[in-house]
């Protein structure tokens, strides 16, 4: 998962960028990051998908690459500001157990998974 801040990049001519290790504090920043950059998608239009439904699964997403310390995830910073996250993960491994409640949750109007894991 990517996601970069349009707005903070658009001088990085006159500032520096700096690349460093994601980091447990730097979550909740790249979780937003993240799901803004994921709401401009088109396929997150056509499922109606919203900021909540997308924050549980950025969220765990994230979190479990920021308590990893061999972790490759990066966060891009300009003068001190999170600008971009690139969030390494192994996306093979589920993310919870398949009878916890946040695939119960997970649903649409009509009853449907939003997110849909192959096994």
């Amino acid at each position: 998962m990517t996601a970069t801040q349009p707005s903070s990049l658009a001088n990085t001519a006159h500032n520096k960028v700096t690349f460093v290790p994601l980091t447990p504090g730097q979550v909740p920043k790249c979780v937003d990051l993240l799901i803004n950059s994921f709401l401009d998608e088109p396929h997150c239009h056509t499922l109606q998908f919203t900021e909540d439904d997308l924050a549980g699964v950025v969220g765990i997403h994230v979190k479990r690459a920021a308590q990893q310390s061999k972790s490759l995830s990066t966060v891009a910073l300009i003068d001190g500001e999170i600008v971009a996250v690139f969030n390494l993960d192994d996306f093979t491994k589920p993310l919870v157990p398949e009878s916890d409640d946040f695939y119960k949750k997970a649903v649409n109007a009509l009853g449907q998974y939003k997110i849909q894991m192959e096994t």
